[in-house]
């Protein structure tokens, strides 16, 4: 099952959290691959948690990064 994931927050609890999904889906048995969005007003946070492979991708944006999210975390 895929799960489209939006983070708001990516300091370390939201960088954390997206990691730990990527680890998961990472897994040879995982039942769920996700689409992680991330989301924060600092701009160097975004570009920090895409560089370290917490968020696929990130919108400065909340509804933007909301889009189809079927989970969001704050």
């Amino acid at each position: 099952m895929h799960v489209h994931v939006t983070i708001i927050g990516l300091d370390r609890l939201g960088a954390s959290i997206g990691l730990a999904l990527k680890r998961y889906q990472a897994r040879p048995k995982a039942e769920h691959s996700f689409t992680i969005i991330g989301s924060d007003p600092k701009a160097q946070a975004m570009k920090d948690a895409q560089k370290m492979g917490a968020v696929d991708n990130f919108h400065r944006a909340v509804l933007k990064a909301l889009g189809n999210a079927d989970l969001v975390i704050v």
